[in-house]
């Protein structure tokens, strides 16, 4: 098994560079136009595709999609404690606006202004003495100078910067969304050796079952571990109980809590661990508290049970 961690791993990073390097060309391939709409004194230059969306090539979505389903695959087998919800949202299958904005297909399917991480209007600042600065532009508020020029031109050498740099910005979105991926993926390689070096076993997934037993056993020896593995079990374990496991942690627990699925110590419980999984996971100062977590662990044989 922990060679077949090793293979799968190795195959996901070897694959990724050259489908993310096709990926960050596709806004070069499209038809893009500036237009410069006067602001007082200034101008406001909007960048924006024609048409404002399109769809990427098919062979380039399929191994997009092949890589996807690789990197979940992945997760579900060897590391089915983390949360990975924030990686579906940027392997998002569709670019539909109203699905997910976050999501890598969205960002090169659309237009420039698609994407909070993504500037689509740039103020062209008059500074007197035909010198001009640009800027970021949003909400009425400049933000981070790009370049300033010392002097006029043409409108053409502005639409051409602004152009340049707008199709800049959505490049390095698209590696950077990427780049957060490469990096939990290496944490978990990070993981994986800590517990080979530590314990010379690694047993990926496992029943509910099992990883509630195992979990329990980690209690005196590696806190961090139980309380994830005692968070897993209980987010799965409710998205189970309602069938779905699109839904996040906490609006799982408030579906099934306001459909009367589950008890209202059972919502109490899960609450009570959902908010020690948070804190273990998002926050490096928080103190995980033994005894804490042995509570939990023993409320949740009581209140709901393992099978």
């Amino acid at each position: 098994m922990a060679d077949s961690f090793i293979v799968d791993v190795e195959d996901i990073l070897g694959k990724i560079p050259g489908l993310v390097a096709r990926l960050a060309d596709v806004p070069r391939s499209r038809d893009i136009q500036c237009m410069l709409v006067p602001r007082g004194n200034d101008i406001l230059a909007k960048p924006r595709f024609q048409p404002p969306s399109t769809l990427i090539d098919a062979a380039l979505k399929h191994d997009f999609l092949e890589i996807r389903e690789k990197i979940l695959d992945f997760y579900q087998e060897y590391c089915p404690h983390r949360d990975i919800a924030w990686i579906e949202e940027i392997l998002h299958p569709n670019s539909d606006p109203g699905t997910n904005k976050s999501g890598i297909l969205f960002l090169l399917e659309n237009d420039v202004w698609g994407c909070s991480d993504v500037y689509g209007d740039y103020l062209v600042e008059n500074q007197g003495e035909n010198k001009y600065g640009i800027y970021y532009w949003r909400r009425d508020q400049a933000r981070n100078t790009l370049a300033e020029f010392k002097e006029y031109e043409s409108e053409d050498a502005i639409k051409q910067f602004v152009i340049e740099d707008a199709l800049d910005q959505l490049k390095r979105a698209c590696e950077a969304r990427w780049a957060r991926i490469i990096q939990d993926i290496n944490d978990c390689r990070f993981e994986y050796e800590q517990i080979i070096t530590k314990y010379g076993q690694f047993k990926p997934k496992q029943t509910l079952k099992a990883t509630f037993s195992k979990g329990k056993r980690l209690v005196p020896i590696n806190l961090f571990l139980a309380c994830l593995s005692l968070g897993y079990v209980a987010e799965m374990w409710i998205k189970e109980k309602l069938h779905d496991y699109r839904l996040k942690f906490c609006m799982a627990i408030t579906k099934a809590s306001n459909q009367g699925t589950i008890s209202t110590a059972q919502a109490a419980l899960l609450n009570d661990i959902k908010k020690e999984y948070n804190l273990a996971k998002h926050d490096a100062n928080h103190v995980i508290n033994a005894k804490k977590i042995e509570e939990l662990y023993l409320k949740y044989e009581l209140v709901i049970g393992i099978s």
